[in-house]
């Protein structure tokens, strides 16, 4: 498996779960007082309740934290996974009979080693938030 490979399998893993979470984009009800989080659509649907005034779903306690849920809608990791692919369509290896793979975008004129052009600095980064996964290998950190 090349890390491409590898993050496209982890990008469509969190591309199924932001289409099984309904795929929009969610929002608090007031950025100075959240107590829901919910979908923007016209039934204004809630997706999360805070925990404030003891309700039994108690999912967030704090401002932040329902701030945070929220800017990371389903809609928003959706958008995420389509940049992510783009990125990673744009670092692919070059083909030569001798030479060794070279990133197409980043080219010979700015790869970081040498001895390791394809996969590209820029792949490794990307495969960061993935390095707890069990697929993920050590000569791919950067």
């Amino acid at each position: 498996m090349t890390l491409a490979e590898f993050l496209l399998a982890r990008i469509g893993e969190d591309e199924k779960l932001a289409q099984a979470a309904g795929g929009e984009s969610w929002h608090v009800n007031s950025e100075s007082y959240p107590e829901s989080i919910s979908t923007g659509d016209p039934t204004w649907r809630d997706v999360v309740a805070g925990g404030r005034w003891g309700g039994e779903a108690r999912i967030f306690d704090t401002d932040e934290d329902a701030l945070h849920i929220a800017r990371w809608s389903p809609a928003r990791a959706l958008a995420e996974c389509d940049a992510k692919r783009r990125i990673i369509d744009l670092h692919q290896p070059t083909t030569h009979p001798v030479l060794p793979p070279e990133c197409e975008w980043c080219g010979p004129d700015t790869a970081l080693d040498l001895d390791e052009q394809w996969p590209c600095l820029h792949l490794k980064l990307f495969a960061l938030p993935y390095a707890d996964h069990p697929d993920y290998r050590e000569e791919w950190k950067p």
